[in-house]
């Protein structure tokens, strides 16, 4: 039976890194509110970082689907082991694109080993106005 996955610290951001000299976790360009965009492929491009806390330190299959809407437009998928002396697990996915109809809502959901997904983020996905 699929374990319970509870999601911590979730960030839709332009990039992110781990930087080897200090170890620490980058996020650049984060979507703090709404993400403004004129829908294009090369104005649709994110990065994720997301922690969960796994319930036991066996290694689980971690999905990660992308919906625009109600049409799933992207997924990842991941085995995750969660360290014994670490309180999380910590995944990066840098520079994916998305395309979906916009305006429109943007959902990221994970699910743990083919159980039920949830939804660990969302953003309204909002056309650019045009300026003077």
């Amino acid at each position: 039976m699929p374990g319970n996955l509870k999601p911590g610290v979730v960030a839709l951001c332009d990039a992110v890194y781990k930087d080897e000299a200090t170890n620490k976790i980058v996020i650049a360009g984060l979507y703090a509110g709404n993400v403004i965009t004129d829908g294009a492929p090369d104005d649709m491009r994110f990065a994720l970082y997301a922690e969960f806390v796994l319930p036991d330190n066996n290694p689980h299959d971690l999905d990660i689907q992308f919906w625009i809407g109600k049409v799933q437009v992207g997924s990842a998928r991941s085995q995750v082991l969660q360290p014994p002396e670490a309180p999380n697990v910590s995944l990066m996915l840098n520079q994916f694109a998305l395309q979906g109809t916009i305006p429109g809502t943007l959902s990221i959901k994970a699910c743990l080993d083919g159980g039920r997904p949830i939804k660990i983020l969302e953003k309204d996905l909002l056309l650019r106005s045009p300026t003077a």
